[in-house]
């Protein structure tokens, strides 16, 4: 049977005293006031309203209730107060302080003075809100002091969301989209597994440190679980239990943000930029940064070899080897270890250059075949181009002996191309332009609206539009939004020496115009496209094969964007959007980008359909604007043309090819060929063309001005009065019979003709003047007076007539037709007749000096008139 219960340890019945501790509902719950439940007191099972004031505490089944009284009476027998209750001075003490003991003493329990057993004690508030309220005992100052310790170092635990913070975290495995991880059934050694932090980003080491500390603390807190002294084993099971609080709530948190860094990979074009921030630069010592900057530098901007760069690395080597041998520190002997000797390696640990592709280039067609050379399942042999059904077939690739080592294959020509997306990278991870991405490059820096100091307070720019049909640059759209202008130009890499390789390799770069002008052409800041290999430059079609991988990154840039994971302003990602504006090149390299026509073709401007013909007429109404309609219509003909023929015709007709360049839908080649004004103004083409060629000078006087071409061959004054007079009386011969030159300046001195033009075109602008100035009609006749006429017969005539020149519709005749033969065959009679219309107005000298002059002289006269209008060139026919 068992033994009757002791007033001390029975139970508390229903006729105990109300809201008293103990007190039992209908369905067996008892109202425990511990101290424990007191600060944490329950919810009233029946009304679900909290139990506070006198009923504060918790109602547990007897079971519990019983084991709450069992840790009471320990810490009774013990003496102390709980150290929990000092933190929350607020809740108040139980109103009935009176401790029933619900089960017998046991053996391994302390032994209590039976009086106190049936005696209550009062409930003290501690003095302080400090934990450290132990009184006076029978502890050592070993166990007080380790009982401080304990208290220490959980107090001084920082909560692990502040530790985490905003920062990115990157992780050991990082989440990918090729597998499926399943965090809900996994387990916490697993979770930690998945959630570990490399050591390399400098974000991570704050986290890092605190997992540090808190493996640290548990550890300590888990050797003084089972002290001999009861007060260090509370301390430790607090401390223990603190830590593991901590350690799940940052599982939590590194967990979470593993999860949002998975669902940034479901965005459109995303890309990792995790290596832009993680560089083991930061954990090289200063010592061998220095010796790889050296080697570095050498090789990149001095040419040294790879061989010798390996050589001066093993010399270094030595050298500091030498030196640490000398060195107390137990580090020395693992940083001589880590010092490469490749260069290679070495640049790759500095992470100086570019992430390019290499792409394999035809040496007959210059295809670009986009694929990896390095991977030879993937490289073609062959050139696959096909061209109106004909394939090229040219290798690709050489045998080339490697040192000791068998031959190996290697591309012949190879095309270096660097993603936009690692130059959008690289260029978000740099703190010193953050400001400038993210500004408003229309917000024009002049004073004044008129006063334009760079691009943008023009209104090119401002008018580009996105894919949505909004402005590109308008704001609050969340996303970065870059515009660039696209160069080309080539070069030696030999120098430009006389004597030196003519090799031309050729360089595609952009520049980001939203970076102030003082920042965007500075070298670091510049975006090498590509290098186009050499010896010999791409012809005018060619170029396309360079430009397609761009023009496909532009493409996505500008519809998708690329979302970066991760930027200086935006530790958590951020969507980046792109544009091409402007083409700045000179004038050859923007003929072949833009596929216009070579500028000494017959369409030579890329802004008006003026000819060749009409290059120095500077009248504005001549020049006939090129259309966007019209420029499309003609490159997608040549396009889609069937032959080589087709194509030709096409250029000559238009002055246009397809370009690469207009497969993006905003891109107008008109608008954004830049004219080529480092040529006209930086190397002073324009001056020399206004002085030069336009005659301007600071000794004429002001006015309107005629051009004249000073490269052709200037007419004499005597060749000028003659064709003033063959203009003003002579008929369509005649006036056909002069030089091209003669016929230009004719069309000069009008004022109001072009005068660069063919002889053909020269002669019929003639004919037509004389015929606005009523000189001749429309049939040819001439409408001179008749006083004139019988003026011109009577001074031709005056010797009486002859029977070779009757009138003088036969001079005429006779001069253009005439040799020097029928010239020796003249009389001294018929030769003053002719000399005396023909090239008296030029002599100085009067008839009657002429008509002392013999044959042979009058002869001479006239062969030297006839040489002047070259009459043994002069074609017969008249010109239709």
């Amino acid at each position: 049977m068992e033994p009757p219960r002791t007033r001390a340890t029975q139970r508390p019945t229903s006729k105990a005293k109300t809201k008293a501790p103990g007190e039992t509902l209908p369905n067996g719950l008892l109202l425990c006031q511990c101290p424990d439940c007191v600060l944490h007191p329950g919810s009233h099972p029946l009304t679900g309203l909290p139990c506070s004031g006198e009923s504060q505490g918790c109602w547990t089944t007897p079971v519990e209730y019983d084991r709450h009284q069992k840790i009471q009476r320990s810490r009774a027998a013990a003496n102390i107060v709980f150290p929990s209750l000092s933190e929350h001075p607020e809740v108040p003490a139980p109103s009935d302080a009176t401790i029933v003991l619900s089960q017998p003493a046991t053996p391994d329990s302390p032994e209590i003075p039976p009086s106190t057993v049936s005696q209550s004690f009062e409930w003290e508030r501690p003095p302080s809100l400090s934990t450290n309220a132990f009184p006076p005992s029978n502890l050592g100052e070993d166990h007080q002091s380790l009982i401080k310790e304990l208290e220490t170092v959980r107090s001084e635990l920082q909560e692990a969301r502040n530790v985490v913070g905003d920062d990115v975290l990157y992780f050991q495995h990082p989440p990918s989209l090729d597998c499926v991880v399943r965090t809900s059934k996994m387990e916490e050694k697993e979770l930690d597994e998945l959630c570990s932090l490399t050591s390399m980003a400098p974000s991570n080491s704050p986290v890092i440190a605190y997992q540090g500390v808190l493996a640290r603390t548990k550890i300590f807190a888990r050797q003084h679980l089972h002290h001999a002294q009861v007060p260090v084993r509370l301390q430790a099971k607090l401390t223990f239990k603190r830590v593991e609080e901590q350690q799940t709530a940052l599982r939590q948190l590194l967990l979470h943000e593993w999860r949002r860094q998975r669902q940034a990979l479901e965005e459109s074009n995303f890309f990792d930029t995790v290596e832009y921030f993680i560089s083991p630069v930061r954990t090289l010592p200063t010592s061998v940064l220095a010796i790889y900057l050296l080697v570095s530098t050498l090789h990149l901007l001095s040419g040294l070899s790879y061989d010798d760069c390996s050589f001066t690395l093993r010399t270094l080597r030595l050298v500091f080897g030498l030196l640490l041998l000398q060195s107390t520190s137990i580090h020395a002997a693992s940083v001589h270890k880590a010092i490469h000797t490749d260069i290679r390696m070495v640049i790759k640990i500095l992470d100086v250059q570019p992430r390019f592709k290499a792409m394999l280039t035809c040496p007959e067609c210059s295809w670009v075949h986009e694929v990896d050379p390095d991977v030879p399942p993937n490289s073609p042999a062959f050139c696959q181009n096909i061209v109106f059904e004909e394939s090229c077939g040219a290798p690709l690739t050489k045998k080339r002996r490697a040192g000791d080592q068998d031959q190996i294959t290697v591309p012949i020509r190879q095309y270096i191309y660097q993603p936009m997306r690692e130059y959008l990278a690289c260029l978000f991870s740099r703190p010193d332009l953050a400001m400038y991405l993210d500004r408003n490059p229309t917000v024009s820096g002049g004073k004044d609206s008129n006063d334009m100091r760079d691009i943008w307070d023009g209104s090119g720019l401002k008018k580009l539009k996105g894919p949505d049909g909004k402005p590109f640059l308008l704001k609050g759209t969340g996303e970065s939004r870059l515009v660039f202008s696209l160069n080309m130009d080539g070069f030696n890499p030999w120098g430009n020496k006389e004597a030196g390789k003519k090799v031309s390799v050729g360089a595609i770069y952009m520049v980001c115009l939203n970076l102030p002008p003082s920042l965007r052409y500075e070298l670091e800041n510049m975006f090498l496209v590509g290098v186009i290999p050499g010896p010999h430059g791409p012809s005018n079609h060619e170029i396309n094969y360079f430009l397609k991988p761009l023009v496909d990154d532009m493409l996505q840039l500008w519809e998708e964007g690329v979302y970066l994971s991760r930027t200086v302003g935006c530790p958590h990602g951020r969507r980046v959007r792109c544009t091409l504006g402007p083409l700045v090149c000179d004038l050859p390299a923007a003929c072949q980008m833009s596929r216009f026509g070579h500028y000494r073709s017959r369409l030579f401007c890329s802004e008006c359909d003026c000819t060749m013909d009409q290059i120095n007429d500077s009248l504005k109404k001549v020049w006939n604007p090129r259309t966007l309609k019209t420029h499309l219509f003609a490159a997608t003909r040549w396009k889609e043309a069937k032959s080589v023929e087709e194509r030709e015709q096409t250029t000559q007709q238009y002055g246009v090819r397809w370009s690469e360049l207009l497969r993006l839908p905003y891109w107008d080649p008109i608008h954004f060929t830049v004219i080529d004004s480092m040529h006209a103004f930086y190397l002073r083409l324009f001056q020399h063309h206004c002085r030069s060629v336009w005659g301007m000078d600071v000794d004429f006087e002001d006015g309107v001005g005629v051009t004249y071409d000073i490269r052709s061959n200037q007419p004499t004054e005597d060749e000028m009065k003659i064709a003033e007079h063959i203009l003003r009386h002579g008929t369509r011969e005649m006036l056909s019979g002069l030089s091209r030159h003669v016929l230009r300046e004719l069309c000069r001195q009008t004022s109001s003709l072009p005068f660069n033009r063919n002889k053909r075109v020269l002669l019929e602008q003639l004919l037509h003047y004389c015929v606005e100035q009523k000189w001749f009609t429309s049939e040819g006749v001439h409408l001179g007076s008749v006083e004139e006429a019988d003026m011109n017969q009577s001074d031709t005539l005056s010797e009486g007539t002859s029977n070779v020149f009757p009138d003088p519709q036969a001079i005429e005749k006779f001069w253009l037709s005439a040799s020097k033969t029928k010239l020796r065959q003249l009389v001294k009679d018929d030769l003053l007749i002719l000399v005396k219309a023909k090239a008296l107005p030029s002599l100085s000298m009067t008839e009657g000096q002429l008509e002392k002059l013999k044959n042979a002289e009058l002869k001479a006269i006239l062969e030297e008139k006839a040489r002047c209008f070259h009459l043994s060139h002069i074609p017969p026919a008249y010109l239709s």
